[in-house]
């Protein structure tokens, strides 16, 4: 068999995670087969296992291909445009494709509480993320906006779990109403990052 060219591998590893995304998207992680995944990408078993040893693997790469078409993932230097930012991702909570990509991430999070350690990839899926937050806080911090009582690694992480708590709550239990689920965390943002009064 003929080697084949880097360029090519990395887009055909590119194919089968869309293909992956969009048949979980579309069916759920549950009900997504490897055979619905390589139909969709048109390759075969054998070309998927080349590039994904086990379907977790497919799954991570999925979200994380579905992370990076996330918008708004400028560093923010000021709290209200910080603040903006996470009213976007609410406003995202309306969309249907939205929905299903946080189904989607509460799926994965169920399975990898059965796991002993995270799959390949899904470490650097959480560096993305935390980044995000981590250099928005410390821009904030240096035009004097927040204090950071709690220190920026601390805050951060506590940001992170406050909005994926919150999200999983807007999602999972509709009897919460979102306006109020919304505003306390905007209120324990403020609180932990030390927001000073304006």
């Amino acid at each position: 068999m003929p080697k084949r060219k880097p360029a090519y591998m990395v887009a055909q590893r590119e194919l089968i995670a869309q293909a992956a995304l969009d048949c979980m998207l579309e069916k759920g992680m549950y009900e997504t087969s490897l055979r619905d995944i390589c139909q969709r990408a048109g390759v075969s078993i054998g070309a998927l296992y080349i590039h994904f040893k086990t379907k977790e693997e497919a799954v991570i790469a999925a979200c994380a291909l579905s992370n990076d078409y996330q918008p708004n993932k400028t560093v923010r230097s000021t709290w209200a445009s910080y603040i903006e930012s996470y009213q976007d991702d609410r406003k995202t909570l309306r969309d249907e494709r939205s929905v299903r990509r946080s189904r989607l991430s509460l799926q994965v999070a169920a399975d990898l509480a059965l796991v002993q350690q995270n799959p390949a990839g899904l470490t650097a899926l959480y560096s993305k993320h935390m980044a995000w937050i981590r250099d928005s806080l410390h821009s904030m911090l240096l035009g004097g906006e927040i204090t950071l009582p709690m220190g920026l690694e601390a805050t951060a992480n506590s940001h992170s779990r406050l909005m994926i708590g919150t999200i999983y709550m807007l999602l999972s239990n509709k009897d919460l109403d979102p306006d109020v689920a919304w505003n306390d965390m905007i209120t324990a943002f403020a609180l932990t990052a030390g927001k000073r009064s304006c």
